[in-house]
């Protein structure tokens, strides 16, 4: 297709543009070997093959990465005569585009090439032929969105696997009438099993990335664990089919009750940090270190600057605990899921992953349905408690580190009032029963003073 009269000795601009990288048909490699050919046989000289790999039809010719300065920044728009591509939609995404490249062309006296269709525009019969070949062009495109849609629901309706990312902890299988996804029992769903009762028992990530990098059990990608993937894991659907609807539930609460509260502040390197609060003024204590002192260093009000020894402090508020806990059972949040729709809104929004960056999918209509299900009236996922076999001692010595004891703390809102003469419990959980424990309190007076 020629937009113009093709100009002798003239200097040309390639656009190769590729969705996929597994079209071969189309690689890059073979759209730049067609433009040189066109090029040397016309005796012109390229100048620039631009490439916008993984890149959707469906953005405009003027806004892709590649091709984009060349038809918008001034110094270079002055150096190309000819843009040529190989096939109308390598350029363009429907006749609305195609006609604003071809109107951009008059106006800066360029001439558009497309190699496979060799349409004339210098008629307007060239032209009314362009048109139509664009609008086919847009039409199949339609028509592949449809069929793309309809394999994917189809594919989903019978439970086979539709392409894309294994998730962690499952395995394609194959079958006489496809794939199926099914936990790797025996490899990575065991792993991920043991991933999700570290994080029920109260495991962080980091924790369970040591464990992870440290057993040498390497992630999806053949690569160490960093603490997003770990994340990434332990939140995907997936682990629905590798652990069973019951274990999945309680590993949704254990991530749920992670969820840090409003105006929260975070640190792991000390565990009573929002934990311990100024008598005086209600404010936090902070830590500050003090090194080459026969002392650890102390805790400080920012608001007041009361200070307080920091190891009597902790031994202090942990001692008090053990004395409230006792022998009592340690207990941990289990969900109860409710009709929430939460199941139907992470398929529709895994479908709309896979096809959102498809070339010709149209995803206006599954965004709509994961927004109406979101909308919908629903009954929310209830958390209940459940006795573990093991005490709340048991579980605080088992914890790993100053940060997972700040967050087993701080998840269940738990706060003392102190100061240099003495400590009182603010918010206690209702089961742990402070009330055993009122005369332990008289008797640490004078233990926490800051040395001056």
């Amino acid at each position: 297709m020629i937009h113009g009269e093709v100009i002798e000795m003239a200097r040309v601009l390639g656009a190769i543009r590729q969705s996929k990288a597994r079209q071969r048909a189309v690689s890059p490699a073979v759209q730049r070997a067609a433009i040189t050919r066109w090029a040397e046989e016309h005796s012109h000289t390229v100048v620039k093959l631009t490439e916008d790999l993984s890149q959707s039809g469906k953005l405009s010719a003027f806004k892709r990465p590649g091709l984009g300065p060349w038809l918008t920044e001034i110094e270079k728009i002055a150096v190309w005569d000819i843009l040529v591509t190989t096939k109308i939609d390598r350029g363009y995404r429907n006749t609305r585009d195609f006609l604003a490249v071809t109107a951009w062309a008059d106006e800066h006296r360029k001439q558009v090439v497309s190699l496979k269709e060799q349409i004339d525009m210098t008629t307007s019969e060239g032209r009314q032929s362009a048109r139509d070949a664009v609008s086919r062009a847009e039409w199949e495109r339609d028509m592949a969105s449809e069929r793309r849609l309809e394999t994917l629901e189809e594919l989903n309706e019978q439970g086979r696997w539709s392409g894309g990312r294994v998730p962690y902890g499952l395995r394609a299988d194959e079958r006489d009438d496809g794939y199926y996804l099914v936990p790797d029992t025996g490899g990575t769903a065991d792993i991920a099993s043991q991933m999700a009762d570290m994080a029920i028992g109260g495991k962080t990530n980091a924790a369970i990335q040591r464990w992870l990098n440290t057993s040498e059990h390497l992630n999806s990608n053949g690569k160490p664990w960093s603490v997003e993937r770990v994340r990434l894991v332990l939140h995907s659907e997936a682990m629905a089919d590798v652990l069973g609807e019951e274990k999945h539930a309680e590993l949704r609460a254990a991530l749920q009750s992670r969820k840090p509260k409003r105006g929260q502040w975070t640190s792991g390197q000390h565990w009573p940090l929002r934990v311990a609060y100024c008598h005086e003024d209600k404010t936090p204590l902070y830590a500050a270190l003090r090194k080459n002192r026969d002392y650890k260093g102390y805790y400080r009000c920012l608001k007041c600057n009361m200070n307080v020894r920091m190891v009597p402090v902790e031994d202090a508020i942990e001692a008090d605990l053990r004395a409230i806990w006792q022998d009592e059972p340690h207990q941990v949040r289990k969900l109860v899921p409710g009709d929430d729709y939460a199941k139907e809104i992470k398929h529709l929004e895994r479908q709309l992953d896979k096809v959102r960056d498809v070339e010709f999918i149209e995803t206006s209509g599954l965004e709509a349905e994961i927004a109406r299900l979101k909308a919908a009236p629903h009954k929310p996922d209830k958390i209940v408690l459940v006795t573990t076999d093991e005490t709340i001692a048991q579980h605080w010595d088992n914890l790993d580190g100053p940060a997972e004891r700040n967050r087993f703390l701080r998840d269940r809102d738990v706060r003392y009032l102190v100061s240099p003469d003495g400590f009182e419990p603010w918010r206690l959980p209702a089961e742990w029963k402070p009330a055993l424990c009122r005369a332990h309190y008289a008797s640490t007076a004078g233990l926490l003073r800051a040395k001056t």
